[in-house]
């Protein structure tokens, strides 16, 4: 598998470090804990996927998103929620969402199968 650059953005200190540990093995991992830090981050580094909460406290990650797509970053996103609806997938497939995870049903050891996936059909695509 390819090595990717991965920004990591939950609230949920447990679940970033479990998700971490299981993406770490093949790729440069980095995490933070709130809407406003991954702003910041995107504004000085380049990364190839970010795994973003939909649920982070001031700025919610459907901000985010919308900040990704008004800026044109080119770059996959992974919404992941523990408050799957319908409406949500929805709002995440608006502001371009590539996939989504729902916390607790997605198993952890699917997860690096599922960002690598993401981001090769995110990456032909956008050959195209």
């Amino acid at each position: 598998m390819q090595s990717l650059k991965i920004l990591i953005v939950d609230d949920d200190r447990i679940y970033n470090t479990l998700l971490k540990k299981v993406l770490s093995n093949n790729n440069n991992v980095s995490v933070c804990y709130s809407g406003e830090d991954a702003v910041n981050i995107l504004q000085k580094e380049a990364y190839d996927l970010v795994l973003l909460d939909y649920k982070l406290g001031q700025v919610s990650g459907v901000d985010i998103l919308k900040w990704i797509c008004y800026t044109k970053l080119q770059l996959p996103v992974i919404l992941i929620t523990a408050f799957g609806s319908e409406d949500v997938a929805l709002e995440a497939w608006k502001w371009r969402a590539q996939n989504y995870l729902l916390k607790g049903v997605t198993e952890i050891t699917e997860i690096p199968k599922l960002v690598y996936d993401t981001y090769k059909k995110w990456a032909l695509d956008s050959s195209k």
